[in-house]
């Protein structure tokens, strides 16, 4: 009988020990003071929005933290330098998605890990955007049309120059029609005796979109982007070939909004504009990343000063979708919306995505304020 006792002091021990063991246990299943934190803690973020994670360490044991991401449903911004903290942009999408997201941290003791399944619901708005209204709405600003403006045009640029006046740079690819040596002389002697002159430069093959304002192909680095011929059975769309070789390479094509006589670029007043609007899809069968920009530097300039972040990824599939993205989503660096210059469309190398194919564009526009027909 003496035995009980005894007996029944070990088992108080050992459940004094359990509960100590699970006091030392945090929410995650890791050691008390550590865990892993979101926001929204539902981990469910709309199209468009932002889902943060970060890790807090009150253990007083240094851990190292390293965050990662299955490729799906956004851009995943990581600074493995500043370790604790990570970013998940939301992909704008008309379907929900599900991506994985995942943080491991070692130290001295067992590596500690944790997987999650986070939810980007997709745009109710963008499912019910008719893909082309027809007739166009009124307050749409049509940018391009490309059944109507693939085909070059004669541009003529007319700038003054002098003694204090420096030629304008256009940047048009290729050299103006050859000079009458009346015209040549008359520009050479205006300069040698110092007076302005207007002097006429014209072009031929130029692409002019449908705000008289040229549009084509541009490139970073290694990238290549190029227009090619759409597929058997489309006709009047723009087809953007592109090729990334390297990671930091990028690509795109812009759409000026204005040129002036001298052939600069003129500007858009987009505080009266609510969106930016177009129709894509895939041209070879593969789902393609892109993003948006919009650009208020002078698409010549030396630095790339009055570029937007871009806006994306967004995807283009196997069927034609339309876009219609909100001018205050777009810019959120310190340029200005009274002075935009181009709409630019932009490729770079995305996990889960090629980093070659075919992605056609269509029906460019910006959409004023007021009420437009945008649903079925």
């Amino acid at each position: 009988m003496k035995a009980l006792p005894i007996v029944l002091a070990a088992i108080l021990v050992l459940g004094a020990c359990a509960k100590k063991d699970d006091s030392d246990t945090g929410p995650d299943g890791w050691p008390k003071g550590i865990s892993a934190n979101f926001a929204p803690r539902d981990l469910v973020v709309n199209a468009g929005g932002k889902l943060r994670m970060w890790v807090e360490n009150k253990s007083g044991k240094p851990y190292k933290v390293e965050w990662s991401h299955d490729g799906n449903c956004g851009k995943f911004i990581y600074d493995d330098s500043k370790g604790s903290e990570a970013t998940l942009i939301a992909a704008v999408g008309a379907e929900d998605c599900t991506t994985k997201l995942s943080v491991k941290m070692t130290g001295k003791d067992e590596p500690l890990q944790k997987e999650v399944t986070a939810t980007i619901k997709g745009s109710v708005k963008l499912k019910e955007l008719v893909v082309r209204p027809d007739p166009i709405p009124g307050n749409w600003l049509l940018v391009n049309n490309y059944d109507q403006t693939m085909s070059g045009r004669e541009v003529k640029c007319v700038t003054v120059e002098g003694k204090d006046k420096k030629k304008s740079s256009h940047g048009f690819a290729g050299g103006a029609r050859e000079k009458t040596d009346e015209q040549k002389a008359a520009e050479a002697k205006a300069k040698e005796e110092g007076k302005d002159i207007e002097v006429v430069e014209i072009f031929d093959d130029i692409t002019l979109n449908l705000r008289d304002a040229p549009f084509g192909p541009w490139t970073f680095e290694f990238a290549n982007c190029s227009f090619a011929d759409p597929p058997e059975g489309e006709k009047g769309v723009l087809a953007l070939a592109y090729d990334l070789p390297h990671n930091d390479d990028y690509c795109g094509f812009y759409e000026n909004l204005g040129m002036g006589k001298d052939c600069e670029t003129t500007a858009l007043d987009a505080t009266v504009m609510d969106s930016v609007t177009f129709i894509v899809r895939s041209g070879d069968g593969e789902n393609h990343a892109f993003f948006v920009e919009l650009v208020a530097w002078e698409k010549y300039a030396e630095f790339h000063q009055g570029r937007s972040e871009a806006f994306g990824p967004l995807e283009a599939g196997k069927d034609w979708k339309r876009y219609e993205i909100p001018v205050s989503d777009i810019v959120k660096k310190e340029i200005d919306p009274a002075s935009i210059k181009s709409v630019s469309f932009k490729v770079r190398r995305e996990a889960n995505f090629p980093d070659h194919g075919l992605i056609l564009f269509d029906n460019v526009a910006f959409v004023g304020k007021g009420d437009a027909a945008k649903t079925e």
